[in-house]
C-alpha cells in the first residue's frame, strides 16, 4: 500500500498528469485554441457591427466624415473624380482608404457596397491585432503576453468600434502594426542584406502615411529607432533610404494635390482647425499670445482628462485599479524583482517609447496648437498602446512566473496565464456593461437629424438640385443629390470662400437652392461673411434675407440645436 501510494504521487506529479503545469501542454494546445477563438470572436463581432443596418450605424458608429469617404468612392467609380459633390476637387482625404473603397462601389445598390466595405476594414482590424501580438511575442519572447495584446486589442469595445467606423483608423492601425513588427523583428541587429529590408521598410513607412498623413511622425520616429538600433555608417544609410522610398511612395498624391487643388496640405487639415479658431477669435477679440496658450492648454487638458477617459475608461474603478496596478508594478521594479527582470523589462520599455512618444507629441499638436480633436486621432495609435499594455503585462507575468518558481515550482507554467484570465476578467467587467449601454444609447444620436435632412431633401427637391450643409457627408449621402460642403473639409472653395469672407456669394455662385444646418452654425457665421454678402435677418423678418427657413428637423438636440433646412433667396 505504501509504495501503491508513492506511486500515485510521483504520477500526479508527472506533467503528462497535470497538463495545467506542463508548459508543453499551453504551447500545443491552450494557446493556439485561445489564439483562434480570439481571431474568430474579434472577427466576428467586427462583422456583426458591420452588417447592422445603415440607418442605424449612423446613430451608432458611423461618423459624419466617413460618409465623405463613402460618397467620393461612389463619384469615382461613377468617373466624377475625387470629389464629395462631383464639382470640386478635393485632396481631403487620406488616400490609401479612399482607394481601398472604390472597388466596393463597384457594387450593386448603396447600401451593399458599405457594409461589403466595413467587412473589409473588419478584417484589416483583425489582421492589425495579429500583428500586434506578433510583435509583443517578438519583443518579449513571453507567449501570455502576445494573447493578452491579442485579447485586449480585439476586445476593448473602443477599438472594436474604431475598426469598423468607415474611416481611414481601418487601413492606418494594420500598417502601424506592421512597421512595429518590422523594426522588432528585422532592425534589431545590424543586417547584412539591410539594404532589401531598408527599401522594404520605407515603401510600408510610405503606406502609412498614406493611410493616414499625419503618421509620419511617428514614421520617422521609428526610423529615428532604426538608426540607434544600427552600427557605423548604416545607422543613417539604413532609416535614410527607407525615408527615401516613403517619400517617393507619397509623392504621387501631394502632387496630384498640387495640380488639381492648388495646395499639397489637405484642405480637411486647414480647414476643420481653421473655423475652430475662428469661431474662437471672433467670440474672444483681442486675445492675446498668453490667452491663446491657455486655450490650447484648455483644449489639452479637456481631451486627456475628460474626452479620452470617456471612451477608453467607461468606469471611474476601472480607471483607479489601472492606476493602483501599475504602482504596484513600479514598486515591485524598484524593490523585488529580480536584475535579469529589471534589464528586461527597461528594454521592452525602451523600445516602446520611441513610437508613444512620438504619437503622444502628434496628439498634443492637434489639442495645443490646433486646437481641433476627434476620437479617430486618437484609435488609429491603438497598436502602439496595445504594445505597451502587453508590455507591462509582460513584466507582470514575468514576476508572476518568478514567484511562482520559487512557492510552486509545479505550477510555473500555468501561472502567468492565470493571471492573464483575471485580468481579462477584470477587464470584462469594466468595459462590457457600458459598451452595451453606450451601442443601445448611440453614441452619435444626434446625427440621426442629418439624416432626416437628407432624406427630405430627396423626397422635396429635384434629383438635379444643389444643396449644402457643414457636416455634408450624411446629408449628401442620404439625399442622393449634389450637396456641397461648406465647412471647407472636402471642399477647397468653401474653404477660401470663409476665409474671404463671401461664403454666402459661393453658395449663390455654385447655384446652390437649399442649405441644411444646425441652429448654432448660424451664430458665429457672420464673422465670416461681409455686410454686403449677408443680412443679419437670417430668419426671413427682412425681405433681403439670404435664405428662409423651409422645415425644422426633430427637437431641439441640446447645445447642437435645431436641424434646419434653409431655402436660399435668390
Amino acid at each position: 500500500m505504501e509504495e501503491a501510494g508513492r506511486a500515485i504521487a510521483q504520477d500526479t506529479d508527472s506533467p503528462t498528469a497535470r497538463p495545467f503545469g506542463d508548459p508543453a501542454w499551453w504551447g500545443r494546445w491552450a494557446v493556439p485554441v485561445a489564439v483562434g477563438l480570439a481571431l474568430a470572436g474579434g472577427l466576428s463581432i467586427r462583422l456583426l457591427v458591420a452588417w447592422q443596418g445603415l440607418e442605424e450605424l449612423v446613430v451608432k458608429l458611423l461618423q459624419d466624415d466617413s460618409f465623405y469617404y463613402f460618397l467620393t468612392a461612389e463619384r469615382i467609380t461613377d468617373g466624377q473624380g475625387i470629389s464629395f459633390d462631383g464639382i470640386t476637387a478635393s485632396n481631403g482625404y487620406h488616400p490609401l482608404w479612399l482607394f481601398f473603397l472604390v472597388p466596393f462601389f463597384l457594387l450593386p445598390g448603396r447600401d451593399l457596397p458599405i457594409h461589403a466595405a466595413l467587412s473589409g476594414a473588419a478584417v484589416l482590424d483583425v489582421v492589425a491585432g495579429a500583428l500586434v501580438a506578433l510583435t509583443v511575442r517578438k519583443l518579449t519572447g513571453n507567449t501570455p503576453a502576445a494573447l493578452f495584446a491579442l485579447i485586449f486589442y480585439l476586445f476593448l469595445p473602443r477599438n472594436v468600434l474604431s475598426g469598423v467606423n468607415g474611416l481611414e483608423t481601418s487601413a492606418t492601425t494594420p500598417l502601424v502594426a506592421a512597421l512595429l513588427l518590422v523594426v522588432v523583428s528585422v532592425w534589431r541587429a545590424p543586417r547584412d542584406d539591410w539594404m532589401r529590408w531598408s527599401v522594404l521598410t520605407g515603401a510600408l513607412a510610405g503606406l502609412t502615411m498614406l493611410a493616414r498623413l499625419d503618421s509620419g511622425v511617428v514614421v520617422v520616429c521609428l526610423l529615428g529607432l532604426i538608426a540607434l538600433q544600427q552600427r557605423g555608417a548604416r545607422r543613417w544609410q539604413a532609416p535614410g533610404i527607407a525615408l527615401g522610398v516613403a517619400a517617393v511612395v507619397v509623392a504621387p498624391w501631394f502632387l496630384w494635390s498640387l495640380i488639381a487643388v492648388g495646395t499639397w496640405i489637405p484642405v480637411s487639415g486647414e480647414a476643420g482647425a481653421w473655423f475652430s479658431k475662428e469661431h474662437y477669435y471672433a467670440s474672444h477679440p483681442g486675445i492675446s499670445l498668453s490667452d491663446e496658450i491657455r486655450q490650447g492648454l484648455d483644449v489639452t487638458e479637456f481631451v486627456f482628462r475628460e474626452r479620452i477617459p470617456d471612451l477608453y475608461y467607461p468606469r471611474s474603478w476601472l480607471s483607479r485599479a489601472i492606476a493602483v496596478g501599475a504602482g504596484v508594478l513600479a514598486l515591485h521594479f524598484a524593490l523585488v524583482a529580480s536584475p535579469d527582470l529589471r534589464r528586461k523589462a527597461v528594454g521592452w520599455l525602451a523600445f516602446v517609447a520611441v513610437p508613444l512618444a512620438g504619437f503622444v507629441a502628434l496628439l498634443l499638436v492637434h489639442t495645443l496648437y490646433r486646437w481641433f480633436f476627434r476620437e479617430w486621432y486618437f484609435a488609429w495609435g491603438m497598436p502602439i498602446l496595445a504594445l505597451l499594455a502587453a508590455v507591462l503585462f509582460a513584466y507582470l507575468a514575468e514576476g508572476v512566473s518568478e514567484l511562482s518558481a520559487k512557492l510552486a515550482p509545479r505550477w510555473r507554467a500555468a501561472a502567468p496565464y492565470a493571471v492573464l484570465v483575471a485580468v481579462v476578467l477584470v477587464l470584462a467587467a469594466g468595459y462590457l456593461g457600458p459598451a452595451r449601454e453606450a451601442w443601445r444609447a448611440g453614441y452619435l444620436a444626434p446625427q440621426r437629424d442629418f439624416l432626416e435632412a437628407g432624406l427630405y431633401l430627396k423626397a422635396h427637391t429635384e434629383p438635379d438640385t444643389r444643396s449644402a450643409s457643414f457636416a455634408a457627408g450624411i446629408v449628401g449621402y442620404f439625399s442622393e443629390r449634389q450637396v456641397v460642403n461648406i465647412d471647407g473639409v472636402v471642399n477647397p472653395k468653401a474653404y477660401d470662400a470663409l476665409r474671404d469672407h463671401r461664403l454666402v456669394a459661393y453658395l449663390r455662385s455654385e447655384d446652390v437652392r437649399f442649405v441644411a444646418a444646425r441652429d448654432p452654425a448660424w451664430v458665429f457665421i457672420p464673422a465670416f461673411i461681409r455686410p454686403d454678402d449677408w443680412s443679419q435677418s437670417l430668419w426671413g423678418e427682412d425681405p433681403n434675407a439670404a435664405m428662409v427657413p423651409v422645415a425644422k428637423i426633430g427637437p431641439p438636440f441640446g447645445v447642437f440645436g435645431q436641424m434646419t433646412v434653409f431655402r436660399m433667396l435668390r
